[in-house]
């Protein structure tokens, strides 16, 4: 196996420069460039280390080595689907390892919202509105969103989405980071 050429693949694959993934290591970009062309031999632990900077494990490292192991093509019919009453939720973008957003479909029929509480987490939260109308409660402050709205905030402020009107309505969302189911 060629450790440098590897490790080259998945850096681009995550989109990361030597620097970048070198600064999430703990390590110096010589270091990284110096394994990318098999100067020098990383021990199981360095590589290990790499593989966190990556946001990934060694499996992945040591499998697929002709190509990257990410998915990066999702049909209809694979993607994850959750129901919760009134509520529908496909993603796209599932939440792994690698991943640093989420990216879901949310259907919610008449009436339906996302519960009694107000939500908070960290990171952000986008979306657009697809069909049908939404209630947005960021905070204080509540909006009612129609086709082609779009919103996005600190997921840190307590929110929460509500369809008032009498049809369903779907948006796209995106959670960054991912949230732990």
């Amino acid at each position: 196996m060629d450790v440098g050429l590897r490790l080259r693949q998945m850096r681009k694959v995550y989109g990361l420069s030597q620097r970048l993934l070198a600064r999430r290591a703990g390590l110096s970009s010589g270091t990284i460039s110096m394994i990318e062309r098999n100067k020098i031999s990383p021990s199981v632990v360095t590589l290990e280390i790499l593989m966190q900077g990556l946001g990934t494990d060694l499996n992945e490292f040591f499998s697929n080595t002709g190509s990257s192991s990410e998915q990066w093509l999702f049909r209809a019919k694979d993607m994850t689907e959750r129901h919760s009453p009134g509520t529908t939720t496909r993603e796209v973008a599932e939440n792994k390892p690698n991943r640093q957003f989420e990216l879901r479909v949310e259907r919610y029929d008449p009436g339906a919202d996302t519960g009694k509480g107000m939500l908070r987490h960290p990171g952000q939260e986008a979306g657009i509105v697809l069909s049908g109308e939404l209630e947005l409660t960021v905070g204080e402050e509540t909006a009612m969103l129609g086709k082609g709205d779009g919103f996005c905030f600190s997921a840190e402020r307590a929110h929460r989405y509500r369809n008032r009107g009498d049809d369903s309505c779907e948006i796209v969302l995106v959670i960054s980071p991912p949230r732990p189911w």
